[in-house]
């Protein structure tokens, strides 16, 4: 098979960045409210927290006092944030594939959350390097995107980071054009 015929067959195989983008759309529409109650416990108190902090952190008097103890309280909650979209993602996948997200005793969920804070940690850096090199930034984003979505509905393994990183790379780089199209 010659090289143009490869290219052709592929092409008529991938699906459209705009038919993704239709696609996660429908997924996000039909959602029951609790779904999207696992989504806002945790990014509700995130945005008022970073408003209180902002503006806190601007105006008081008492800034250089509160601001250690304030930044933390934000990063926990960023955390918080992070894990309430790894719930959010995992009851999406459960409407896309019932009974495909597997049983975990609370160990095994500790260390899958454990993990995905981990490999949150690394997101503003990866960001930075992406963005001053603009050509691996949707790789990055969709790693990272990958963190959250892969954490919970992925089986329990004994390295949970080491497993959450590597398929949320391997991952990022499948239909790559079309996230760099609905990134643009």
């Amino acid at each position: 098979m010659s090289k143009a015929n490869r290219r052709v067959r592929k092409r008529k195989s991938e699906i459209a960045a705009m038919q993704i983008l239709e696609e996660a759309f429908h997924l996000v529409r039909t959602a029951d409210p609790a779904t999207f109650w696992k989504y806002y416990l945790g990014a509700v108190p995130w945005a008022v927290g970073l408003l209180y902090f902002v503006a806190d952190m601007g105006r008081s008097s008492l800034a250089d006092r509160d601001a250690a103890f304030a930044a933390l309280a934000l990063a926990g909650l960023y955390f918080w944030m992070r894990m309430s979209q790894a719930r959010f993602c995992a009851s999406l996948w459960a409407r896309l594939d019932p009974g495909g997200i597997p049983a975990m005793t609370r160990g095994e969920r500790f260390r899958a959350h454990a993990a995905h804070a981990l490999c949150q940690s690394v997101q503003v850096p990866l960001l930075v390097i992406g963005l001053f090199f603009a050509i691996p930034l949707g790789w990055i984003i969709a790693t990272q995107q990958n963190f959250a979505a892969l954490a919970l509905t992925t089986p329990p393994s004994r390295r949970p980071f080491r497993d959450l990183l590597g398929m949320a790379v391997r991952f990022s780089h499948d239909q790559w054009a079309q996230n760099h199209g609905i990134l643009i």
